[in-house]
């Protein structure tokens, strides 16, 4: 189940595999999250300096659950996604009249009443549990992306029409940060979520979040072409991501 925090609450066996996992591996870290080579292995055969840790922790039990899949493809993430970049071409293909008259908004509305309109359509068609974490990493990865576009730091002044008109002339790059930032903070939200806490998984914490964010810069660069996440493409493209995290 997730709640609103946007924190996923894993059933008491997966959690007890994964703490499993970590406490082998914070044996062998050392101080500012860095693995130090060792002769601990928290996977058979495997020196921990060589661990993939989002993987080896967190992503292959998830995927063997069946987790994985669902919070990347089945979930309410897609839909977030999608609608995000059915805003961005319609501004960009159609301008702000579009906009009001499908989000049903006002041409003087502020950006916020944007996101409202979103996260309704959305609890009117899904509920998994996974909602809460993608919906708080629509509202945090949105907000910022409207904020680098404006470039302007108070989410009240985010005015609709004024990021319609930036939008229109920065389509590829809202294109791509839109869902380059809400992936990251859905991503963080999952493996923070499963990952044990306390002063003692504090490091393991950092450096299974490093490696994380290591990868997924990996994968945004390998695929920043804007027609791989237009509104109908963007699931295909999520599936691919999701299917590199744990093979």
């Amino acid at each position: 189940m997730s709640d609103t925090s946007g924190r996923i609450k894993y059933s008491p066996s997966r959690k007890k595999s994964i703490k499993v996992k970590t406490e082998a591996v914070s044996l062998s870290l050392g101080g500012g999250g860095r693995a130090k080579a060792s002769t601990k292995q928290a996977v058979p055969g495997t020196p921990i300096i060589q661990l993939n840790l989002p993987k080896e922790l967190v992503w292959g039990l998830l995927h063997d659950d069946g987790l994985l899949t669902k919070a990347y493809n089945d979930s309410e993430l897609i839909a977030f996604l999608k609608l995000m970049a059915e805003f961005i071409e319609m501004s960009a293909d159609s301008g702000l009249e579009a906009v009001v008259e499908k989000f049903n908004v006002e041409t003087d509305s502020s950006f916020s009443l944007l996101q409202r309109r979103i996260r309704e359509q959305i609890d009117q068609q899904h509920s998994s549990e996974f909602n809460g974490a993608a919906k708080r990493a629509f509202q945090v990865g949105s907000t910022t992306w409207a904020g680098r576009l404006l470039k302007q730091t108070d989410p009240t002044k985010f005015k609709l029409a004024r990021l319609v008109e930036v939008v229109r002339q920065q389509v590829e790059m809202a294109l791509l940060l839109a869902p380059r930032l809400i992936l990251q903070d859905y991503g963080e939200r999952l493996l923070t979520s499963a990952l044990p806490g306390g002063e003692g998984n504090r490091k393991v914490v950092e450096a299974t979040i490093k490696a994380f964010r290591q990868q997924f810069n990996s994968f945004m660069e390998e695929h920043k072409d804007p027609a791989e996440w237009v509104s109908d493409k963007i699931a295909a493209t999520v599936k691919k991501y999701e299917k590199i995290l744990w093979t």
